[in-house]
Protein backbone atom coordinates (compact mmCIF):
# COMPACT_ATOMS: atom_id res chain seq x y z
CA UNK A 1 0.00 0.00 0.00
CA UNK A 2 3.06 2.19 0.72
CA UNK A 3 4.16 2.06 -2.91
CA UNK A 4 0.92 2.67 -4.39
CA UNK A 5 0.42 5.71 -2.13
CA UNK A 6 3.70 6.93 -3.03
CA UNK A 7 2.98 6.49 -6.52
CA UNK A 8 0.16 8.03 -6.57
CA UNK A 9 1.02 11.31 -4.28
CA UNK A 10 3.57 11.74 -6.85
CA UNK A 11 1.24 12.43 -9.77
CA UNK A 12 0.67 8.62 -10.84
CA UNK A 13 -2.64 8.06 -13.24
CA UNK A 14 -5.01 5.63 -11.03
CA UNK A 15 -6.66 5.35 -14.16
CA UNK A 16 -3.70 3.95 -16.76
CA UNK A 17 -4.41 1.63 -18.53
CA UNK A 18 -2.07 -1.97 -19.55
CA UNK A 19 -2.44 -3.02 -23.55
CA UNK A 20 -5.96 -4.54 -22.68
CA UNK A 21 -7.22 -2.21 -20.79
CA UNK A 22 -6.39 -3.35 -17.67
CA UNK A 23 -5.99 -1.08 -14.51
CA UNK A 24 -4.50 -1.30 -11.12
CA UNK A 25 -7.74 -0.81 -9.57
CA UNK A 26 -9.38 -3.80 -11.82
CA UNK A 27 -5.96 -5.77 -10.58
CA UNK A 28 -6.42 -5.28 -7.38
CA UNK A 29 -10.01 -6.21 -7.16
CA UNK A 30 -9.35 -9.56 -8.88
CA UNK A 31 -6.59 -10.51 -6.87
CA UNK A 32 -8.43 -8.71 -3.50
CA UNK A 33 -6.75 -6.06 -2.15
CA UNK A 34 -9.14 -3.86 0.36
CA UNK A 35 -6.13 -1.26 1.14
CA UNK A 36 -4.80 -0.90 -2.00
CA UNK A 37 -7.86 -0.34 -3.54
CA UNK A 38 -9.23 2.11 -0.94
CA UNK A 39 -6.08 4.13 -1.87
CA UNK A 40 -6.23 4.14 -5.44
CA UNK A 41 -10.37 5.08 -4.78
CA UNK A 42 -9.17 7.80 -3.19
CA UNK A 43 -6.91 9.23 -5.56
CA UNK A 44 -10.07 9.36 -8.14
CA UNK A 45 -9.86 5.85 -9.70
CA UNK A 46 -12.69 5.03 -11.58
CA UNK A 47 -15.12 2.00 -9.64
CA UNK A 48 -16.81 2.36 -13.10
CA UNK A 49 -14.16 1.19 -16.08
CA UNK A 50 -13.66 -1.15 -18.01
CA UNK A 51 -10.72 -3.53 -19.62
CA UNK A 52 -11.10 -4.63 -23.49
CA UNK A 53 -13.66 -7.43 -22.35
CA UNK A 54 -15.80 -5.24 -20.73
CA UNK A 55 -14.41 -6.30 -17.20
CA UNK A 56 -14.97 -4.26 -14.87
CA UNK A 57 -13.45 -3.86 -10.84
CA UNK A 58 -16.86 -5.19 -9.49
CA UNK A 59 -17.61 -7.64 -12.17
CA UNK A 60 -13.73 -9.07 -11.59
CA UNK A 61 -14.12 -8.98 -7.36
CA UNK A 62 -17.69 -10.11 -7.40
CA UNK A 63 -16.62 -13.43 -9.52
CA UNK A 64 -13.77 -14.30 -7.11
CA UNK A 65 -15.98 -14.04 -4.34
CA UNK A 66 -14.12 -10.67 -2.84
CA UNK A 67 -16.91 -9.39 -0.36
CA UNK A 68 -15.11 -7.04 1.07
CA UNK A 69 -14.07 -5.59 -2.10
CA UNK A 70 -17.55 -5.54 -3.68
CA UNK A 71 -19.00 -3.61 -0.75
CA UNK A 72 -16.35 -0.79 -1.24
CA UNK A 73 -16.90 -0.66 -4.84
CA UNK A 74 -21.02 -0.20 -3.92
CA UNK A 75 -20.27 2.21 -1.91
CA UNK A 76 -18.43 4.44 -3.72
CA UNK A 77 -20.31 3.96 -7.21
CA UNK A 78 -19.71 0.66 -8.93
CA UNK A 79 -22.69 0.35 -11.55
CA UNK A 80 -23.61 -3.62 -11.26
CA UNK A 81 -25.63 -3.25 -14.25
CA UNK A 82 -22.77 -2.85 -16.59
CA UNK A 83 -22.75 -5.12 -19.33
CA UNK A 84 -19.60 -7.05 -20.21
CA UNK A 85 -19.35 -7.77 -23.80
CA UNK A 86 -20.33 -11.43 -23.33
CA UNK A 87 -23.63 -9.46 -22.19
CA UNK A 88 -22.90 -10.48 -17.99
CA UNK A 89 -22.80 -7.79 -15.30
CA UNK A 90 -21.64 -8.04 -11.88
CA UNK A 91 -24.56 -9.20 -11.05
CA UNK A 92 -24.75 -11.79 -13.25
CA UNK A 93 -21.41 -13.56 -12.06
CA UNK A 94 -21.44 -12.35 -8.48
CA UNK A 95 -20.26 -15.22 -6.18
CA UNK A 96 -20.35 -13.36 -2.73
CA UNK A 97 -24.31 -12.63 -3.13
CA UNK A 98 -23.16 -8.78 -1.55
CA UNK A 99 -24.51 -7.13 -5.30
CA UNK A 100 -28.13 -8.63 -4.78
CA UNK A 101 -28.36 -7.83 -0.92
CA UNK A 102 -26.81 -4.23 -1.78
CA UNK A 103 -29.88 -4.11 -4.76
CA UNK A 104 -32.31 -5.82 -2.14
CA UNK A 105 -31.51 -2.91 0.45
CA UNK A 106 -31.46 0.06 -1.75
CA UNK A 107 -35.22 -0.93 -2.99
CA UNK A 108 -36.34 -1.40 0.45
CA UNK A 109 -35.27 1.70 1.55
CA UNK A 110 -36.22 3.62 -1.66
CA UNK A 111 -39.69 2.16 -0.64
CA UNK A 112 -39.59 3.60 3.08
CA UNK A 113 -38.88 6.69 2.04
CA UNK A 114 -41.63 6.87 -0.29
CA UNK A 115 -43.87 5.56 2.43
CA UNK A 116 -42.56 7.91 4.54
CA UNK A 117 -42.72 10.60 2.18
CA UNK A 118 -39.35 11.06 2.25
CA UNK A 119 -36.94 12.65 -0.28
CA UNK A 120 -34.81 9.83 -1.91
CA UNK A 121 -31.30 10.26 -1.52
CA UNK A 122 -30.38 12.15 -4.88
CA UNK A 123 -33.30 14.20 -3.89
CA UNK A 124 -31.60 15.33 -0.87
CA UNK A 125 -28.55 15.58 -2.92
CA UNK A 126 -26.11 12.95 -0.63
CA UNK A 127 -24.29 10.12 -2.18
CA UNK A 128 -25.06 7.34 0.69
CA UNK A 129 -24.95 3.98 0.25
CA UNK A 130 -27.19 1.18 2.45
CA UNK A 131 -25.04 -0.02 4.83
CA UNK A 132 -23.75 -3.03 4.37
Amino acid sequence: TEIVQTLLDHGANPNIQNNIGGTALMYTSYWGYPHILQTLLAHGADPNGQDGHGNTALLLAGMEGHAEIVRILLKTGADPYMPHHNGNNALDVDQTGVIQDWLDRQSVQAGMRDYLGQPSESDANTDAAPNL
